[in-house]
């Protein structure tokens, strides 16, 4: 029997490939989308997102024309009571499946009070609904990165002990919890550094993760002159041969809609990279980009020149994290439902690396900071 789904977060980065993903799968009778009321309607930033994820992604017109069909946008907001969504205008007939990937990105105490009334309360709410409408099943998008402090091998399993390093991770650890603890059947994926298409490079959607990283670090490099004169080498609290798990997005999609659909009794699945590169050779790739050949990964604090703490503050615990903590996401759940777990494996070499961060560099980070706009190697 076919199903209809609702999809929070559709106008963002996963949500909107998620869409274009289903689509085209021969379970979807139709797609609703609870989408936030902004300067423009529901409607029109729906469809604006889905337009902007396939020309990214250079999706092929009959995907975006069904996508376009079976999509429909209907007011709602996480941070409401119900998500201002009167239940009426989002039954349907037959199975409904929920998807939750809406959520809010952010970072620091300031941002604590906005991180929890979304992305937990948020998930409250949104689970009450789909019981309400009684939804045949909940997919919640979390992180992997809600494994926190915790380094070495990180399982597929819930996070009892919770030891976050920054607000959004505790959000969405406590959001995990609701969603383990809902009186429906439920599924958590668990996506770690998502970056772009692994083709066309792009993001359909906001650049973060990594990408906020390469922000941060051009931002400093913009301010160095005045902070040292540009004498020294900008030093950089890293481990080189730790890895960093970056998985493009469409991977990241088409694993959440097989998965989905798989047979299985588990219930959490790192979406994540089984051959990521290294600190170092992403790293050396942000810095190559950026036209700064002079830098240094140091592993020890005191070794920070006091122009350095400035970028250290920049990237603060969270970003600074991805660096520094040895953290091996296991796949045991996730390889053992796909049909074909080679797929999952993206190496990176260096080439590889350099071009995904050329490509952001030309097209949306010299926007940001046209001081470091220049040609850079390709």
């Amino acid at each position: 029997m076919r199903h209809t789904h609702l999809v929070t977060g559709a106008t963002g980065l996963i949500g909107a490939a998620l869409v274009l993903e289903l689509a085209t799968h021969p379970d979807t009778r139709d797609i609703i989308c609870l989408v936030r009321p902004g300067d423009s309607d529901p409607h029109t930033r729906l469809t604006a997102a889905l337009t902007t994820a396939a020309q990214a992604y250079r999706t092929d017109a009959e995907t975006v024309a069904q996508a376009l069909r079976v999509a429909t946008a209907v007011p709602g907001d996480l941070t409401q009571p119900g998500l201002g969504v009167d239940p009426a205008q989002v039954r349907t007939p037959g199975p409904t499946w929920f998807w939750h990937v809406g959520a809010l990105v952010a970072f620091g105490q300031a941002n604590r009070r906005r991180l929890f009334a979304t992305n937990t309360a948020g998930t409250r709410r949104t689970v009450t609904l789909a019981t309400r409408l009684g939804a045949e099943a909940f997919h919640y998008v979390s992180t992997a990165y809600v494994a926190g402090h915790r380094q070495g091998e990180i399982p597929e399993q819930p996070i009892t002990e919770p030891t976050p390093r920054e607000c959004y991770e505790a959000s969405k650890t406590a959001a995990e919890r609701i969603v383990r603890n809902a009186p429906l059947p439920t599924r958590i994926y668990r996506p770690t550094a998502v970056i772009g298409h692994h083709a066309t490079l792009a993001c359909g959607g906001p650049y973060s993760g990594v990408y906020g990283m390469m922000r941060r670090i051009a931002l400093h490099h913009t301010l160095r002159p005045a902070l040292d004169g540009g004498h020294h080498p900008i030093r950089l609290l890293a481990h080189p041969e730790l890895q960093l798990n970056l998985v493009p997005v469409d991977h990241v999609t088409r694993e959440l809609v097989e998965i989905a659909h798989a047979t299985t009794r588990d219930r959490i699945f790192h979406l994540s990279n089984p051959t990521p590169p290294t600190v170092g050779a992403t790293l050396g790739a942000i810095f190559g980009q950026l036209g700064i050949p002079d830098h240094e990964l140091v592993r020890d604090p005191a070794h920070l020149r006091t122009p350095d703490l400035h970028l250290a503050h920049l990237l603060d615990e969270f970003y600074s994290a991805y660096l520094t903590h040895d953290q091996h996401f296991r796949r045991d759940n996730a390889q053992g439902v796909l049909a074909h777990p080679e797929r999952s494996h993206f190496p990176m070499d260096d080439d590889l690396l350099h071009r995904f961060f050329a490509h952001y560099h030309r097209h949306e980070l010299a926007r940001r900071h046209p001081a470091t706009a220049g040609p850079g190697p390709a």
